[in-house]
């Protein structure tokens, strides 16, 4: 039998270095910050297709160069200490902290970071992260395999890492700061057996512990993490479906967190658990999406913009969503640059909405084929979708929901190429991965984005020109007068049915103390930081 000398060396070393550090003892479970999750993740592997869940644990276990700071979205260092940027704005030169290390003891060191990128731009791991990383100058002939090498990010010594974009790409340190940036310890990601599946290696300020599937993820606190060693034991995110077993769990003290409040709930928990409720604004947008590769919606602006005036977003959030969030006809979300506080150009207005599908070439809603409308049948967002069929049924068009488990309402947003998604309208609630414009508004309609967020299948080459032009301009000032160009240009072609901002709500209990909400989402909150009390 031929055997692979490399890979044989790759996994001894491995298994060497994991001998070599203690591993970590479990604290009583009271002693670990315990924080409600409704399923296990899909992956601990920080290339593959993030989604909000999964981000919660990578933030913990990964750390990059860079971080978004405790409570808001400002780029700070991480295993960088301090970076420069050329005058052109395209070659990054960061200078690595001393003495930072990985869970399984051995300290980081530039090749790491060069070793990271290159794993985040292999497509045969499944990377989801490519789109956030492609400026990097070779990355695209590199991830399409027609070159070896990544000329864009080199190590000179061990302390430095410099990183050349193609361009100048302004949300650049945000992407570092995302899951992308993740640094990795080669001799555990090159296992060909991919243990690291099971058993992630970070430098974070969490290292894994145990994973029962169906139960619980359990991280304890990392000694040696090079902020010091977090002020908790540990955290154990406990796997409950079911949003009023997790509410009764939470008033019972067995969660420090509980992240989803049991629908029409809301006033009882504002006036009994004052003290434990939590509401915060997310960089998130609710909407309606539509299929530009299916007619008639594809062709027909007035038939969009029609149904556009037809939905009461005020009553879905004010009354549906109870208060939570606040409705808009807007797409850019207040917490980033480019945000209009202006009204949308649309309202509820049935007259308008009958008016405008007449001239459509549907009046009253005749001749236009039943709808079908993909959702999650997640109950709260069930909830609302009813509310929107409602309200198109009411100026003549029929629409069918089609509720799917959130697997199969992904695969089903991502369709095909020939025929897009598995409907002609589908409900999207927008978390971007940068808190940038560039990863709202290039990410969800830009036509060269249609495998990774497009799922519209949007393609307009005046969009296309604004979205390009925004994210190479360095001047805030400037980018923001070219977002809010470009979110004009997109609601006037009635891209979308925008419903509301949205805000976070959540439990926690009295005993912890020092936890502070992020924009972004709660992986990008700073657990480290937390303690418990009593």
């Amino acid at each position: 039998m031929k055997v692979n000398g490399k890979r044989m060396r790759l996994a001894l070393a491995a298994a060497l270095l994991t001998a070599l550090v203690p591993l970590p003892v479990c604290a009583r479970d009271d002693a670990y910050f315990r924080y409600r999750m409704s399923s296990d993740p899909p992956t601990l592997d920080p290339i593959q297709p993030p989604d909000e869940s999964t981000g919660l644990y990578l933030f913990n276990i990964f750390d990059g160069l860079v971080e978004f700071s405790p409570g808001g979205v400002e780029i700070v260092p991480a295993v960088a200490e301090s970076w420069t940027l050329s005058p052109d704005g395209t070659r990054y030169t960061f200078k690595l902290r001393k003495g930072v290390r990985f869970h399984n003891g051995r300290e980081v060191v530039a090749a790491d970071i060069v070793y990271s990128l290159k794993r985040g731009l292999q497509p045969k791991k499944g990377s989801g992260v490519v789109p956030l990383l492609d400026t990097i100058k070779g990355a695209r002939e590199f991830a399409a395999r027609a070159k070896p090498d990544l000329p864009g990010v080199l190590a000179p010594d061990p302390a430095t890492v410099v990183i050349t974009l193609e361009r100048p790409f302004a949300p650049f340190l945000a992407a570092l700061a995302s899951v992308a940036g993740s640094i990795m310890p080669s001799e555990v990601y090159d296992d060909p057996k991919e243990g690291y599946l099971e058993h992630p290696v970070g430098c974070g300020p969490f290292q894994f512990e145990a994973w029962d599937r169906g139960v619980s993820i359990r991280l304890s606190a990392f000694k040696q993490h090079w902020k010091g060693p977090p002020a908790i034991a540990g955290l154990a995110f406990r796997f409950l479906p079911d949003v009023s077993t997790a509410f009764e769990e939470f008033k019972t003290g067995g969660l420090e967190y509980d992240n989803e409040v049991p629908l029409g709930r809301r006033a009882w928990i504002r006036a009994n658990l004052a003290a434990e409720y939590r509401v915060w604004p997310r960089v998130a947008t609710s909407f309606v999406a539509f299929n530009f590769l299916r007619e008639p919606l594809r062709g027909n602006v007035k038939l969009r913009r029609a149904l556009n005036f037809a939905v009461d977003r005020d009553r879905i959030a004010r009354v549906l969503q109870e208060g939570k969030d606040v409705a808009t006809s807007r797409i850019l979300p207040p917490e980033l640059l480019g945000h209009n506080p202006a009204p949308g150009p649309y309202r509820y207005d049935p007259a308008e909405a009958k008016k405008l599908l007449a001239e459509g070439g549907y009046p009253e809603g005749k001749g236009l084929p039943e709808i079908v409308y993909l959702t999650p049948n997640n109950e709260a967002i069930l909830h609302y979708a009813q509310a929107v069929q409602s309200d198109l049924a009411a100026v003549g068009v029929k629409v069918r929901i089609s509720a799917q488990q959130f697997g199969a309402y992904l695969k089903g947003i991502q369709g095909t190429k020939e025929s897009g998604a598995d409907a002609s309208i589908f409900n999207l609630l927008w978390y971007p991965d940068l808190p940038d414009p560039d990863g709202f508004l290039r990410v969800l309609f830009h036509s060269t984005n249609f495998e990774m967020g497009n799922y519209s299948r949007y393609a307009n080459p005046a969009a296309d020109r604004l979205l390009d032009e925004g994210r190479a301009e360095l001047d805030p000032k400037k980018r923001e007068a070219i977002y809010r160009k470009a979110e004009d240009f997109l609601l006037s072609d009635a891209s979308c049915i925008p419903l509301y901002y949205q805000f976070e709500d959540g439990l926690l209990s009295a005993r912890v103390k020092g936890f502070v909400n992020n924009p972004i989402g709660d992986f990008a909150t700073h657990l480290e930081l937390i303690r418990l009390g009593p």
